[in-house]
């Protein structure tokens, strides 16, 4: 793991503890789902039971890694996001303002992450919406 990961890491920690997010169990069942397993393709235990909730609770699934966004997109269609689509929902419901997306982008960057690019494009898009409705 790098440094990055490790810093990641503890502030998923850090969040879980302070209570900020809920945390949800899955049964074996959940698991061995026989479309899910079938379709494996070298993906970790935390995609594939993220999958799994996400089909279970018809919630969406939130994901960066291509193999395990295209199983997703195989298994709960149209349920599918990625860390752009998020940012740009939050500025588009106005959470985030347009100050705060160069905050964001900056501690992206500052963690190695490869997103910048969708960022801005989607920081756009959004703001073009917004100003629509």
């Amino acid at each position: 793991m790098s440094s990055d990961d490790i810093e990641l890491r503890r502030r998923l920690i850090e969040e879980r503890g302070n209570a900020r997010f809920s945390t949800f169990n899955l049964d074996l069942e959940d698991l061995q789902e026989v479309e899910i397993l079938e379709r494996r393709k070298k993906l970790g235990k935390g995609e594939l039971s993220s999958i799994a909730f996400a089909k279970r609770t018809s919630q969406a699934f939130l994901t960066d890694d291509q193999k395990a966004r295209k199983l997703g997109h195989d298994v709960i269609p149209g349920y599918v996001q990625t860390t752009p689509h998020l940012f740009g929902w939050l500025l588009f419901e106005g959470i985030l303002k347009d100050s705060d997306k160069d905050v964001v982008i900056a501690e992206h960057d500052s963690l190695n992450l490869p997103l910048r690019k969708y960022f801005e494009e989607i920081s756009e898009v959004a703001l073009r919406y917004q100003s629509y409705s």
